[in-house]
């Protein structure tokens, strides 16, 4: 049986899974999320959860009441902003093997509940999976593009100019 938990201040079962979810969120951010500092994400998260912050949004799915085995971790964006314009999941994590369809439509709803506590109406996921199987099975749509490009060190060569 897989539960669905979320992590709230004010809870003390979130209190005693705490630990855990941090350790995932920073493994997340080393194995993913490499625009994340690990520490940075972890110090959020830590300090949100502490204070009761509202703009925490983090679930975790746990296997037979004692194995960790998926999260979800959102917040408003901007994140420091006085008006946020959207929440962004920015980690969704499960791990290999573990089938969580049936719990993730509950989670996300969740989510949903949660940003509409907060006067949003709009998700925004960042995802390192098929963005079609995201777009079939939960409703995202691709919005734009990232797009990556190293700075050079010097000098700086125009692309268009061809080799130098």
């Amino acid at each position: 049986m897989i539960e669905t938990i979320r992590l709230q201040r004010d809870s003390a079962v979130a209190w005693a899974w705490m630990p855990l979810a941090l350790d995932r969120i920073q493994r997340f951010c080393v194995e993913f999320d490499t625009d994340s500092l690990p520490w940075e994400m972890v110090e959020m998260v830590r300090v949100w959860f502490s204070m009761g912050d509202p703009r925490l949004g983090l679930w975790i799915a746990v296997r037979e009441g004692q194995h960790l085995v998926g999260h979800i971790l959102a917040h408003p964006e901007p994140a420091g902003a006085s008006q946020w314009r959207y929440c962004l999941i920015r980690q969704a994590w499960v791990d290999p093997g573990v089938d969580l369809r049936r719990e993730a439509t509950g989670v996300f709803q969740a989510v949903d509940a949660w940003a509409r506590s907060l006067g949003l109406g709009e998700l925004l996921i960042v995802t390192h999976r098929n963005q079609a199987a995201m777009a079939r099975r939960w409703g995202f749509s691709a919005d734009k593009v990232l797009m990556r490009r190293r700075v050079e060190k010097e000098p700086w060569a125009d692309p268009m100019a061809g080799p130098q």
